[in-house]
């Protein structure tokens, strides 16, 4: 078998129990976030994925300890514990930046820490081109100067420093990255405009957390204010609403039968509606979803 494809056999039903792992697009800005807690972090239910790997790569290369307790078995010793204790570092290395899109967000993350940042321009995804004009147009207004030499952008900021940024459309990365660089920014910054995804909620939350002291999160008005430090803390990445929603898609197509565990029902409203609406029986409560579409 050619081990670049996947061979699919139809016309089986699906059936069974399947657990969800942790979300990608919550745990990739969260880990990017670590670098402004001079402490070790903990982070449970992770998901196991090359992005989360090219990211940890990135850390290390910038000082971070890592160490990585994989369990999948117990969700609760599944551990990813993040030293940043000694991150003096400031680069992205280019070889993970063309992997990786979301190592753009480190632009905030070093921003906030180091003040500085080198980071090429960000690869990894390859559906339609994703431009990062509002990142550093806002970034700029927090006192952040940039210059760019072979697609390589130089920041640096004496100090960063609150602004009122007015996003032209809501876009998640350039919410995530704003809110990182600012929690620990002199002044206050206001987001009109935010992104309102979920993962901009759990950044928020895991950042509060921590000390930061942030208002808004899930509106489209933000509003973050300075605080000196953040401290190290535990915090337990949600499962991934998209991954849920394909296997339970598939079970749909596939009339088939299926238990998701660790499944963010709350999340999911719209499509459960619409999978109803196309004669599946769906129950859910308690990170727990049961579709019958026999």
């Amino acid at each position: 078998m050619n081990l670049g494809s996947i061979i699919i056999h139809g016309g089986v039903k699906l059936k069974g129990t399947v657990r969800i792992q942790g979300s990608k697009n919550t745990a990739l800005p969260i880990i990017a976030a670590t670098i402004l807690i001079r402490g070790k972090t903990e982070l449970y239910h992770c998901p196991d994925i090359s992005d989360i790997e090219y990211m940890l790569d990135i850390m290390r290369e910038n000082g971070c300890k890592i160490i990585w307790n994989r369990d999948k078995a117990n969700k609760n010793t599944d551990k990813l514990i993040i030293d940043a204790c000694n991150c003096d570092g400031f680069v992205v290395p280019q070889k993970y930046a063309q992997r990786i899109r979301s190592s753009i967000t480190f632009l905030g993350a070093m921003l906030g820490r180091s003040h500085k940042a080198v980071i090429p321009y960000p690869g990894g995804c390859s559906i339609g081109e994703r431009p990062i004009d509002l990142h550093l147009s806002s970034l700029a207004k927090m006192n952040v100067t940039f210059h760019e030499r072979d697609r390589i952008l130089y920041a640096t900021a004496d100090r960063m420093k609150g602004a009122l940024i007015r996003l032209k459309k809501p876009s998640v990365g350039a919410t995530e990255n704003i809110i990182i660089s600012a929690v620990l920014a002199n002044g206050t910054t206001r987001i009109k405009g935010a992104a309102c995804e979920p993962e901009i909620v759990y950044l928020c939350d895991f950042l509060k957390r921590a000390g930061a002291d942030i208002n808004g999160a899930g509106t489209s008005y933000i509003v973050i204010k300075g605080v000196k430090k953040l401290q190290a803390i535990r915090y337990y990445i949600p499962s991934d609403r998209i991954v849920a929603g394909t296997y339970a898609l598939a079970t749909v197509a596939t009339r088939g039968r299926v238990t998701i565990e660790e499944c963010p029902v709350n999340e999911m409203s719209a499509l459960i509606t619409k999978l109803k609406k196309a004669g599946a029986a769906v129950t859910g409560s308690n990170r727990r979803m049961e579709l019958d579409a026999g």
